[in-house]
């Protein structure tokens, strides 16, 4: 019994005993993976820019990514869809790795496409304007609205040949 306790302070070392005994066990790598795992947020719902991929989570678990779409690459670079294609979603994959233990989880982020200039939807209205009329002796209807909404008007180089009566298409 003597030998047991700190004769100096019995109570002490016996405090001491209680509490090693009843000492929480260490966390598993399985208990710590899901704890880093519950951690990891990105807060990115839909993009335009590059994103910041974190490479490292809770408990220094190390963390790589895959990407299912080009738009995003593995390291957060964002490529924008053209202005005439749709936005892309794309999943992120982390792998969050500890003591060789991984496992993963999934985020969707949009990509979102680029918004076209006013040069782009005028080329466009432009190269869609089609007349099919290679010759008339008649009053031709011509159109006033052309593609993306563009206003169309128009003259005559030779108005003893072809003149506008009104923008109005006529």
């Amino acid at each position: 019994w003597q030998k047991r306790f700190n004769r100096a302070n019995p109570d002490k070392e016996l405090e001491d005993k209680i509490k090693d005994f009843f000492k929480p066990a260490e966390p598993t790598a399985d208990q710590l993976l899901t704890e880093a795992k519950n951690a990891l947020t990105l807060n990115v719902r839909e993009t335009t820019e590059n994103i910041t991929l974190p490479t490292t989570g809770k408990h220094n678990s190390t963390i790589t990514w895959a990407s299912d779409n080009n738009a995003i690459s593995n390291t957060g670079v964002v490529t924008r869809p053209a202005y005439n294609e749709e936005d892309v979603d794309v999943t992120l994959t982390a792998t969050i790795t500890i003591n060789g233990k991984s496992v993963t989880k999934e985020f969707t982020v949009t990509v979102k496409a680029k918004v076209a200039t006013t040069e782009q939807l005028l080329a466009e209205a432009k190269e869609a304007l089609e007349l099919n009329v290679s010759q008339t002796t008649k009053n031709i209807t011509l159109p006033n609205e052309g593609k993306n909404g563009a206003s169309i008007s128009w003259s005559s180089s030779d108005t003893d040949v072809i003149e506008v009566i009104d923008n109005n298409g006529t």
